[in-house]
């Protein structure tokens, strides 16, 4: 399978063909076929690897299943987790990309994984609003943009071929960046502490 991801960071998934995939592996054809039909079941498979790294990975906010409010530390480890399981699995992202835009099962999957954002998101708004903070912010509204910019700057950053952050320097400073643009919304203009 990590012959399959070196295809798919090289190649795209739309480009990759299952040869391409058992020559990096250096596998005959039919090995490949006694596990896998074609390139979208290693696929699905990558990605059940990528989304238990995230569920295993990712701490959970306090108050996301209960009237507590999340502690600001923790969604802030939370960006700094899902940065690095995306950043280990960036082939696998970018992949999945490219998949959901002609595979409505990848299309699922891709929601699926960008649910859970918009909703973590539109519980640290609601426990902010508890605090006094963002008042004239509607929870969903807000959550969608939240993810979107979330999304958009993971793909970016770490999946796009070419993408743009290249030392551990690079994306300390993205992340950080991420961290304070994020904190700018959830305490309402202000500077977090």
């Amino acid at each position: 399978m990590s012959a399959a991801s070196r295809v798919f960071a090289k190649n795209g998934f739309i480009n990759a063909i299952v040869r391409d995939i058992t020559l990096e592996a250096g596998k005959s054809s039919g090995t490949f076929y006694i596990y896998f039909n074609n390139k979208y079941e290693i696929l699905a498979a990558l990605i059940e690897e990528f989304d238990s790294e995230i569920l295993k990975n990712v701490p959970v906010i306090a108050g996301e299943s209960s009237s507590e409010l999340p502690d600001p530390s923790l969604w802030q480890e939370r960006i700094r987790t899902i940065w690095q399981v995306y950043s280990n699995h960036r082939a696998i992202f970018f992949a999945l990309s490219q998949a959901s835009a002609t595979s409505p099962e990848f299309h699922a999957t891709e929601r699926r994984l960008r649910q859970r954002a918009f909703q973590d998101f539109q519980h640290l708004i609601r426990a902010q609003q508890a605090k006094g903070l963002c008042p004239n912010l509607d929870p969903a509204i807000a959550a969608i943009a939240m993810e979107a910019m979330l999304h958009g700057f993971l793909y970016e950053n770490l999946a796009e071929p070419g993408h743009k952050v290249h030392s551990d320097a690079e994306a300390q400073r993205a992340i950080e960046t991420l961290i304070s643009l994020i904190g700018l919304i959830l305490n309402d203009g202000r500077k977090p502490d």
